[in-house]
C-alpha cells in the first residue's frame, strides 16, 4: 500500500487544499518495508486542490505512507506518531520513520516548519479518511 496526501500551490501565500492518493503494491512482507518494491498500481484518489490551468504548481507539503497491502490501522497510525516523535526531537526535514511493517514521511517547506503538527494532522486525516472509506475518493482508476 502506498498512501499519499500533498497540498500544492501556486503561490507561496496560498493553500488550495490537500490531495490524497490510494495505490497497492501487490505486496505483503514480514519486517521492514523491502528497499525494492513493485510498482504501485492506483486505486483512487481524492482532490481539493483544484486543478490550476498554465500556472506551476509545487507541493508545500506532502505525507507519504508505505506498507504492505494487509498493513493494519494500528500499524499505521503507531508509525504517524513516532514520526511526530521524530520531528518534535528538533531534526531537519524531511522526516522518516519505519516502523514495523509500514514507513512514513513527510516534508514541509520552510514556512510551514513551525506548523508542523497542524500540518501532519491535516495530510494525515485526509489520507486517513480516502484510506478508510473508499466512497470519498473522487478520482477513479
Amino acid at each position: 500500500m502506498y498512501l499519499t496526501a500533498h497540498r500544492p500551490v501556486v503561490a507561496a501565500d496560498e493553500l488550495l487544499g490537500i490531495n490524497s492518493y490510494l495505490y497497492e503494491h501487490r505486496a505483503r512482507w514480514d519486517g521492514y518495508p523491502p528497499a525494492a518494491l513493485p510498482q504501485p498500481a492506483f486505486l483512487r484518489g481524492h482532490e481539493n486542490a483544484p486543478r490550476v490551468r498554465g500556472s506551476l504548481r509545487r507541493l508545500r507539503s506532502y505525507l507519504d505512507v508505505i506498507g504492505p497491502d494487509d498493513v493494519t490501522v494500528p500499524e499505521i497510525r503507531e508509525a504517524v506518531v513516532h514520526l511526530g516523535d521524530v520531528i518534535a526531537s528538533g531534526s531537519h526535514g524531511p522526516w522518516s520513520h519505519v516502523c514495523r511493517r509500514s514507513s512514513v514521511t513527510l516534508a514541509l517547506d520552510g514556512a510551514l516548519t513551525r506548523a508542523w503538527h497542524a500540518e501532519l494532522h491535516w495530510l494525515w486525516a485526509e489520507a486517513w479518511r480516502l484510506w478508510s472509506d473508499p466512497a470519498y475518493g473522487n478520482v477513479a482508476a
